[in-house]
């Protein structure tokens, strides 16, 4: 069975509210996608916490980052963001 949910930014998923168990338990794959045109510090702050909760609950969890809207980028800052959020997630 395939299911999508979108959580809007300000979803707290470290919140006691938030049911991970139900989100995350049966979930194959968690999709994170990264806005580069916004503070992606920030982004990468909730992208931990999400991966943190996740793996919690569901140990064999996939996670993939996209990083959406770099087409107004440079190469180097592209290489850069891709760089940034590799080291913040390993």
């Amino acid at each position: 069975q395939f299911q999508i949910w979108d959580f809007p930014g300000h979803v707290d998923v470290a919140a006691p509210e938030f049911d991970a168990d139900m989100v995350f338990g049966k979930c194959g794959a968690l999709v994170f996608v990264i806005d580069a045109q916004d503070d992606y510090m920030e982004s990468l702050s909730k992208l931990h916490s999400t991966i943190m909760r996740a793996y919690k609950v569901n140990p064999s969890i996939s996670v993939d980052v996209f990083i959406h809207k770099v087409d107004g980028l440079s190469d180097d800052q592209k290489i850069d963001y891709q760089s940034d959020i590799t080291q913040h997630v390993n």
